[in-house]
């Protein structure tokens, strides 16, 4: 969620709850390809859900209504500390900022080369 990019207001994109989990488990996909990380876990839609749940209820996503619709975005300082204090205890993949496209289910990472 921090590699979101921000809308045109600075602030982080907001999205639908279930696209974030979808964009989370693509990009978890990849990372397992890549072998950044080991854990299959990281590809089940209910453990994401459940830790995007978490992350709201710590106060690191906030939730904003449009349309009867519910959107998420980081509270990128919370979310930050929070990833911190994680750190602390098991290796966490460095993301560059990310564009995932679910319909084509792409990952494009942007990179300096």
């Amino acid at each position: 969620m921090l590699s979101m990019h921000n809308d045109a207001h600075g602030k982080p994109l907001a999205k639908p709850p279930k696209s974030i989990t979808k964009e989370s488990q693509i990009l978890g996909s990849r990372l397992l390809r890549e072998g950044q990380i080991r854990h299959l876990e990281v590809l089940s839609l209910d453990l994401l859900s459940n830790g995007i749940n978490s992350l709201h209820q710590m106060g690191a996503v906030r939730k904003e209504k449009r349309d009867n619709q519910t959107y998420m975005f980081p509270n990128t300082v919370k979310l930050t500390a929070v990833c911190s204090e994680i750190e602390k205890y098991i290796d966490v993949p460095h993301i560059p900022e990310a564009i995932i496209n679910v319909s084509s289910k792409t990952v494009t990472i942007n990179a300096k080369l």
